[in-house]
Order: structure tokens, then sequence, then C-alpha cells
């Protein structure tokens, strides 16, 4: 993912892979791995200063729809990522390049079969089953999916990867 500049380092040539993942650090990974470009203008949202180094990353998410913010004109650029929103901005990528799969009557329920099931959010719960479904990700081994933790780098990576090789091979 380096190598393809869609993840940087943390600086001195570590990775980090237990570190947390931030809302403007995912939506540059997104933007890197789909090949989208915006300006360093934001007007969409007012805690996204144009001098910074994620307005670019940031416009060019919200022009393809991948993004909405969290109300009031907010992105929440520093806030920690969760599994769940990393879910749901995945599954709006894959709707993007056209291959966001379908879910039959109660396939979301039964996909998304977690012992914390009633801990997603009713405005993820669709999202994350058709990730699960796509093999964008998994849960944990305890039977758990962890909607409301933040992400590490290394989880934020593999669901990258993972959408990058469901649009590759469909």
């Amino acid at each position: 993912m380096a190598n393809k500049l869609i993840v940087n380092g943390v600086g001195n040539g570590t990775f980090n892979p237990e570190g947390s993942v931030t809302r403007a650090q995912f939506a540059a990974m997104l933007a890197n791995s789909l090949g989208l470009r915006g300006k360093a203008a934001n007007h969409y949202f007012t805690d996204v200063a144009a001098d910074s180094w994620y307005a670019p990353y940031v416009d060019a998410v919200y022009k393809a729809g991948l993004v909405k913010g969290v109300g009031e004109g907010r992105f929440a650029p520093e806030q920690l990522i969760t599994r769940e929103e990393m879910a749901v901005l995945v599954m709006r990528a894959l709707k993007f390049t056209g291959q966001e799969p379908s879910l039959s009557s109660g396939e979301a329920e039964t996909l998304t079969g977690f012992a914390d099931k009633a801990a997603i959010s009713a405005w993820a719960k669709q999202d994350v089953a058709k990730a699960v479904k796509a093999g964008i990700v998994k849960g944990f081994t305890d039977g758990t999916f962890g909607a409301s933790q933040s992400s590490s780098r290394a989880q934020a990576v593999v669901m990258i990867t993972n959408l990058l090789n469901t649009i590759q091979f469909n």
C-alpha cells in the first residue's frame, strides 16, 4: 500500500500498525486508492481548513459522495474513525465504482450475526452486512465486530486492500 502511495508511514520509517486512524487519514486512503483528486479549497465543512494537509482528500471524497460529515457542517477530521464508519465509507466507495453487492431479504441480519450485532448502529447495519458479503471486513476471533471501536492502521489498510481486490476482480 505504501508503494502504491495509498498509505504513508508515521515517520522514521515506521508504519505503526496498532496506531489509530483519524477520519482525515482514512479519507486520504480512500481518495488515494480510488485515484480521486480534489482541491485544497473546501467549502463543505467548517472544520476543514483550506491549508490543512487533508483538505484536498476531504474535497475529493466529498465530491465523489463518499463522505457526508458528522452534522452541523463538520467533518471532524481529527476524530478517530470507527470500524462501522469505515465499513460505510468503503461500501460507498464500492458503490461509486458500480460494484456494490445487493442484499436479499433477511441477509443483513444473517451477515451481521456478530455477538455484538446490537451495537452496530442502525445507519451502518446494511453497509456492514454488504462489506461482510463482499469480503471486505470480518469480525474478530471472539465473534464480535467492534462497531464503535476506533480502527487501527492495520485494520484500515486491510479494508482498503480488500476494497481494491474486490474492484479488481469484479
